[in-house]
């Protein structure tokens, strides 16, 4: 029995250490299980940080294309209004000024010619005022050569036929 005893004994000690050593196995399992799954848990991490920043950088690449997409857009719509505002405005700016500019030559033209017409007409009534002037002086010194062989009747009878005329010219 002894033996018994013995053998029951070395066997419960047996299990004992089998379990306790089983148990042993079990937390180093369970512990090698819980850093594995947290070192997955970090990496899954580490990765979904590495793909969020491929996104981001994504995101900014597409965000650059997009603004030189909108800048050469607008680089378009600036030529367009150019050739369909920018352009016409300026030819008619200077198609009016054109008009304006031919206006003013006509204008300064016309008056030159005016003026000219009357500098014309001025120099022709001069001549023509002149040349009545020198008749009348011309009439007069007959007039005086004769009236001279006349005598002081003579010059008297002038006075009173010139007296009208002069009283008209001094009137005005």
């Amino acid at each position: 029995m002894d033996v018994k005893y013995a053998t029951d004994t070395k066997i419960e000690d047996n299990n004992r250490m089998f379990k306790l050593q089983n148990a042993q196995f079990d937390q180093e399992i369970n512990t090698a299980k819980a850093e594995s799954a947290l070192a997955y848990e970090l990496q899954a991490a580490k990765i979904k940080q590495k793909i969020r920043n491929e996104e981001i950088q994504i995101e900014v690449v597409e965000r650059r294309k997009q603004i030189e997409v909108e800048q050469q857009e607008i680089l378009r719509r600036e030529e367009e209004l150019v050739s369909t505002v920018r352009l016409p405005a300026e030819a008619e700016a200077y198609r009016l000024q054109a008009i304006a500019e031919g206006k003013r030559t006509q204008t300064v033209e016309a008056a030159k010619a005016d003026a000219e017409r009357i500098k014309v007409l001025g120099l022709a009534e001069a001549t023509a005022i002149g040349d009545v002037g020198k008749a009348d002086a011309e009439r007069m010194l007959a007039k005086a050569k004769v009236y001279k062989q006349y005598g002081d009747a003579a010059i008297m009878a002038l006075v009173l036929e010139a007296l009208p005329k002069v009283r008209y010219i001094l009137s005005r």
